[in-house]
């Protein structure tokens, strides 16, 4: 029996999430960030982005289910949300994974409210498995700075979950923060030390949100008096998106290892 779910996510790796568990038909609503699948947009109604959803929009769509994560999406607007939700009949799904454990349990919890537990524990399988191959390998120890945006520079704190994916392979993060969700992705000190940035064995420059080209880079390194010999390009989106995108991230970071070995050794 068909069952009608109306699902709009506003968290772009859970409407992937989605699509992996076979409801892509479901969903009616998404973020202009919802870019994967690549055809998504055109199936269902971009609502806006994650910090500025058009609620008037969302709720006109009418909704059983919408889709929210603290980090993704403004306090004000989750708040709006489940003032809305009773009202007009729908369930508000709040997300905040910091963990691989987290993000399997996202999906579990996928399966068993939109009826697709089959799909859900085939890739809950498949990414303890691949987490399970990852615990095997020697760790780095190295010590780095995750880039997420230029003007102002801004990284991501040990809090985050990009944090905790790096940390898997022997990743250190040099910004220490508070777990306040305003301070886990700060603006760099620029009165830090030279010392500090010197004691900095990697800096990791993402692909998203900001997208890091080479130029920009040279850029930090020459306003900072440091050679250009210590940086990597990242795929942001395997190391910030999470639920079903966990599989690829787990993959990325073995071979990401390799690149920083690579890397390690061609600065000898």
């Amino acid at each position: 029996m068909h069952i009608p779910f109306r699902i709009i996510s506003l968290v772009p790796s859970l409407t992937e999430t989605l699509c992996d568990l076979g409801l892509h038909t479901n969903i009616i609503g998404c973020t202009n960030f919802c870019i994967s699948p690549k055809f998504i947009s055109k199936t269902a109604k971009i609502i806006g982005g994650t910090k500025n959803p058009d609620i008037d929009l969302l709720l006109s769509l009418d909704p059983t289910h919408v889709i929210v994560n603290d980090e993704e999406n403004t306090t004000n607007d989750i708040q709006t949300l489940y003032e809305h939700a009773r009202e007009n009949s729908f369930t508000v799904i709040k997300t905040f994974p910091k963990t691989v454990f987290d993000s399997t349990k996202i999906i579990e919890e996928f399966g068993k409210i939109f009826l697709s537990e089959k799909k859900a524990k085939q890739w809950i399988q498949a990414i303890e498995n691949e987490f399970n191959k990852l615990q095997e390998i020697e760790k780095l120890n190295l010590h780095y700075i995750y880039f997420i945006w230029r003007n102002p520079w801004m990284v991501a704190g040990d809090q985050s979950y990009i944090a905790y994916l790096l940390s898997l392979i022997g990743l250190n993060n040099q910004i220490k923060t508070s777990q306040l969700l305003s301070e886990r992705y700060p603006k760099l000190n620029e009165s830090m030390s030279i010392d500090f940035l010197k004691e900095t064995d990697l800096f990791l420059f993402s692909s998203e949100p900001y997208p890091f080209k080479v130029r920009h880079i040279s850029e930090f390194f020459q306003t900072h008096n440091l050679g250009m010999e210590r940086f990597l390009l990242v795929n942001g989106q395997n190391l910030s998106w999470y639920g079903t995108r966990t599989l690829k991230a787990l993959q990325y970071l073995a071979r990401l290892k390799k690149q920083i070995l690579d890397l390690k050794q061609g600065g000898k």
